[in-house]
């Protein structure tokens, strides 16, 4: 069974709280701020998994890989600000991307937009510091765009395994079994310690769908959609001053995530955690 659109968790929502958001002409009902709790509410569902609820659901769980690329060199000095990078040989490193140039603590991780794939590298931004002939340059490994999280199974503690073995984060310089993260807004990078060799797997958890559009698809099962719904409803009674049901709608919801944990991770204690404040869509109400 396919999982429901905005627009219908929006109308199911509405023909329980006996309104009609649009015409009801009330400010904070308007269809954008339902959608942004619709969003806020997908994205709870998952993280109840996620950040406490024991294993996560398997259709948010996904794995990527690959073989890392020889390390290689600066041929000559390079300077702070520059727009291009010269190495020994850049014909692995692709036609766009990121790599870390090694000097101490003064370590730059830049980006390029193109690559001759021999020896320059082109369109590269974010060269803080010069550094010298025969600093080590290493590529730096794209997470699939819908990562969220690393995923830590008994077998692999960080998430991440290069020829077999576990890696572990760092917040810093990566050395000897460790790994960090490179993350310009937009991407999240693998840095892996200079001269690493061979293959290298990684588990994570997805992230949710954004929902901004009424055509959008929840990612939350069928099954389980009454949270969804339960906790727009808590905030359209919110919106409408009825406290009463808001806290009716809240209980609601947690019962549902609470019985998806549960079949989820059969004979352990489910963690629902802390509830979410889901009126906290950046609305200016009035009544």
């Amino acid at each position: 069974m396919a999982n429901s659109s905005a627009d219908t968790i929006i109308g199911i929502a509405e023909g329980i709280t006996k309104i009609d958001s649009s015409s009801i002409g009330l400010s904070g009902l308007e269809t954008t701020y339902l959608l942004k709790v619709i969003d806020k509410a997908n994205r709870e569902y998952y993280n109840k998994f996620i950040l406490g609820g024991g294993e996560p659901r398997t259709d948010r769980s996904a794995e990527t890989g690959g073989t890392l690329v020889a390390d290689t060199a600066l041929n000559g000095n390079l300077s702070s600000g520059a727009t291009s990078i010269v190495g020994d040989d850049f014909s692995s490193f692709g036609s766009s991307g990121a790599v870390v140039v090694w000097d101490n603590l003064a370590n730059d991780y830049a980006e390029f937009t193109s690559n001759n794939l021999t020896t320059t590298l082109s369109g590269v931004t974010g060269v803080n510091f010069a550094h010298e002939d025969n600093d080590v340059v290493s590529l730096l490994y794209a997470l699939p765009s819908n990562f969220e999280s690393f995923r830590s199974t008994e077998d692999s503690q960080g998430g991440v395994t290069v020829n077999g073995s576990s890696l572990l984060y760092t917040s810093g310089i990566p050395y000897g079994n460790r790994f960090s993260l490179y993350d310009n807004g937009a991407t999240k990078y693998l840095v892996f310690p200079q001269g690493t060799a061979g293959d290298y797997f990684v588990k994570y958890n997805k992230g949710a769908t954004t929902i901004d559009e009424v055509t959008d698809t929840i990612d939350v099962p069928v099954d389980d959609e009454d949270f969804v719904i339960y906790r727009l409803c808590e905030y359209i009674h919110r919106i409408l001053g009825i406290g009463d049901k808001m806290q009716d709608d809240r209980n609601l919801a947690n019962k549902v995530i609470l019985d998806a944990l549960k079949r989820r991770n059969v004979g352990k204690r489910p963690i629902l955690g802390r509830t979410i404040d889901i009126g906290n869509v950046d609305v200016n109400v009035s009544r």
